[in-house]
């Protein structure tokens, strides 16, 4: 651990978070503990009612703690003991046991997997706990970022001090920080996210093997499926990743259930079993968010007034599942940096510093994701052309999948937000 000198009490600044997510509801938290005030506009009439699971690693949990969050959300929280890979038909390649065990022995926090809805719901209490107004309903037609200034489409203005765009994917206002427009690009990948509750399924072990504390993946050519229960056992969350037909078509869309099933025809019959029981699905054209455009080169806008975070700024593929807790470190990372803010006119270098630190950490995630996403899915590989094929093909994957994921969690889950913030204001204090 850093020897860090005292944080000074600053003049709490007025900021600004657009959109109610993860990111920005975590960086309410994040900006409130560290001596400032945060408002939340939301465009959403209410706090999400729906959604489905994910996953959040020690290096979000570790955030998660450090704002006061383990009462809220270990409760609605699953662990996982096991892990297991599986190829497609159903043959296990390997499994780690003690797996959530391991992360927190060595990285100092855990594995936890949520329901989205709980999640949210445990930021918005924690938030609200800490004085944070969150406005919903709260349309935003125009971001002022001379001043900076938000206007309503009610008519309203809110101005303060700082505006942290945390609106996602879609953001509406990303380009109103950069100065241009940014738009995400199809990846060619399709995501089908699917919420199975255990009572659905007649299968009698199917259905039992849906409590188990596990994190179950089959991969195969073209395809990579994750699942794993939660709410204590009485739901079970899979994510299908599968090339597109298309790379034109973007955005969320209804999906049709029988597409999917047809899909996954010849499956391993647990998996298929599963899939049986869905009658809706949410199905996603992937996209590379602003951050990975190439001529991106700034996450403030040239006044340093507004700043990206979450999705709004590093939107990615999720084969690595960081795709929540990089939002979580944005958060973690601008609390830090704000903590030494004592006036106004050292937003500059604090969001200089923001950038440069998480800039290079979506950077390399990013490049890690695309190598483990061409492992996960053999991307240039032709269908399996008999089970000899098969089980070979399955065995390389796996080798290549554990070398891959281990590499992964140690320069990924070990990471401090906090720390790496303090350490680069230790060498570039304002």
């Amino acid at each position: 651990m850093l020897d860090l000198p005292p944080v000074p009490t600053p003049i709490p600044l007025n900021v600004l978070i657009v959109g109610a997510g993860p990111a920005g509801l975590a960086t309410a938290i994040s900006v409130t503990l560290a001596g400032h005030n945060a408002t939340i506009f939301e465009s959403s009439d209410q706090p999400h009612p729906f959604g489905s699971g994910f996953q959040c690693s020690p290096n979000g949990t570790r955030l998660l703690l450090r704002w006061g969050l383990e009462e809220i959300l270990k409760p609605v929280a699953s662990s996982h003991k096991l892990l297991q890979i599986y190829d497609i038909r159903g043959k296990l390649i390997l499994q780690k046991r003690n797996h959530e065990g391991e992360f927190s022995q060595r990285d100092g926090s855990p594995l936890w997997t949520f329901h989205r809805v709980d999640f949210q719901a445990g930021l918005l209490q924690r938030a609200t706990e800490l004085g944070v107004r969150v406005h919903y309903s709260a349309r935003i037609t125009d971001l002022e970022t001379s001043k900076p200034e938000i206007r309503l489409t009610n008519g309203q203005t809110h101005r303060g001090d700082l505006v942290v765009v945390a609106d996602g994917t879609w953001s509406t206002l990303r380009s109103k920080v950069l100065g241009r427009v940014i738009r995400p690009e199809p990846t060619g990948d399709l995501a089908y996210r699917i919420t199975i509750s255990r009572g659905q399924i007649q299968d009698e072990t199917v259905r039992n093997s849906m409590q188990l504390p596990q994190i179950r993946t089959w991969i195969a050519p073209g395809a990579h499926v994750v699942g794993y229960s939660m709410r204590k056992g009485t739901q079970y969350s899979l994510l299908l990743l599968l090339p597109h037909a298309s790379s034109k078509e973007t955005g969320n869309m209804a999906a049709i259930a029988e597409e999917m099933r047809k899909r996954a025809e010849g499956w391993d019959p647990t998996l298929t079993a599963m899939l049986k029981s869905v009658q809706k699905v949410n199905k996603w054209c992937l996209v590379q968010g602003a951050n990975t455009v190439p001529e991106l080169t700034t996450l403030v806008s040239p006044q340093a007034t507004c700043v990206l975070a979450g999705d709004s700024g590093h939107s990615m593929r999720p084969f690595l599942g960081q795709g929540l807790s990089l939002g979580l470190e944005d958060a973690g990372t601008l609390g830090s940096l704000l903590a030494h803010v004592e006036n106004p006119s050292q937003l500059p270098k604090a969001l200089s510093l923001y950038e440069r630190l998480r800039m290079s950490r979506a950077k390399s995630i990013r490049q890690e994701t695309g190598r483990l996403a061409t492992c996960s899915q053999f991307e240039n590989a032709e269908p399996y052309a008999a089970a000899t094929t098969e089980i070979a093909s399955s065995q390389e994957y796996g080798n290549m999948y554990k070398r891959a994921h281990t590499k992964a969690q140690e320069w990924i889950w070990s990471y401090d937000a906090y720390e790496e913030a303090e350490r680069a204001y230790l060498k570039h204090s304002y």
